[in-house]
């Protein structure tokens, strides 16, 4: 199912908790989709989205999309941006390796200003460097033990420091 559409939802029954995707694999869809999916939600929950992304690890969930596993960083990287430029631009024109777009513009624009927080999850050492150079914060994930959760906080914030960003404007799960 979607997560997005299951947050909708709760947005209608809630009032004041941020509903969040936990997490949607970015790479198994397209970014226009989910940066449009994504403003729409925002602006019904009155800015209260955090959008969670993932990059994925199941070969069969990646043959299923008839995405080759071996480019889901490449997408995951280039989704963000597009996602992120949508969310704060006009006018996008875009020419990546998966995705080209000219002159595009999304409506509604998220409530969230400048936009919504990006929340990339994962537990490898890739995967933290990359939340904390791409995105607004890192998940965990409900797996794993303390001593490599300790490890992944130290590494994403030494990466997150060392990009000039301030400690407490992390957003952490």
């Amino acid at each position: 199912g979607s997560p997005i559409l299951a947050l909708a939802g709760l947005a209608q029954r809630t009032k004041t908790i941020k509903l969040g995707t936990g997490v949607l694999l970015l790479p198994l869809h397209h970014p226009v989709h989910v940066a449009e999916d994504a403003a729409f939600l925002d602006m019904m929950s009155g800015g209260r989205l955090i959008l969670g992304l993932g990059l994925g690890y199941v070969q069969q969930e990646f043959d299923t999309f008839g995405v080759p596993l071996k480019e889901r960083g490449a997408r995951l990287e280039e989704g963000i941006d597009i996602i992120k430029r949508l969310w704060t631009e006009k006018s996008v024109n875009y020419e990546g390796r998966f995705n080209q777009a000219g002159d595009l513009t999304i409506f509604p624009r998220p409530v969230q200003k400048p936009r919504p927080p990006i929340i990339l999850g994962g537990w490898a050492e890739r995967a933290v460097t990359r939340a904390a150079a791409l995105a607004d914060g890192w998940m965990s994930g409900p797996s794993g033990h303390i001593e490599r959760l300790k490890l992944c906080r130290k590494t994403f914030f030494e990466t997150w420091e060392g990009r000039g960003k301030e400690p407490e404007e992390a957003e952490l799960f």
